[in-house]
């Protein structure tokens, strides 16, 4: 013959809504945050960027048309993307959304490509200047 016990408790509605309130705290904390992916992909770099804040690299193979490529966090941002003289004098700049794609023209060999935050806040920046395809 088996014998054992059951514990019945009374559960108020405050209870339950304060449980559930501290499950979902531990969920938070436990949740992963974004990955961002780094690596060589990235010629420009992967890093936060502070309000106007920019970087940018030498015009990849002398080409006379590069591409800039972004993704970012926040996402609901947008980051302009830019091409500029050796010097660092913006030529041409372009808005851009996430994973968004612009095309600089009629680059001089020595010129740079690159992004910057144009936004009030800091933003984690991916970014690729490379030969435009």
């Amino acid at each position: 013959m088996r014998r054992g016990f059951v514990i019945v408790r009374r559960t108020s509605a405050a209870q339950l809504a304060a449980l559930a309130i501290a499950c979902t705290a531990v969920a938070a904390l436990a949740t992963a945050r974004p990955a961002y992916a780094c690596g060589a992909y990235w010629t420009v770099g992967c890093q936060y960027y502070g309000f106007h804040e920019g970087h940018s690299v030498t015009n990849q193979n002398g080409n006379s048309h590069e591409d800039v490529y972004t993704t970012f966090s926040p996402s609901n941002v947008s980051i302009t993307g830019v091409h500029t003289t050796a010097g660092g004098s913006w030529v041409d700049s372009q808005a851009m959304l996430y994973g968004d794609t612009v095309i600089f023209f009629g680059e001089a060999a020595t010129d740079k490509n690159g992004c910057f935050n144009p936004n009030s806040q800091t933003v984690f920046v991916n970014c690729r200047a490379a030969d435009a395809v």
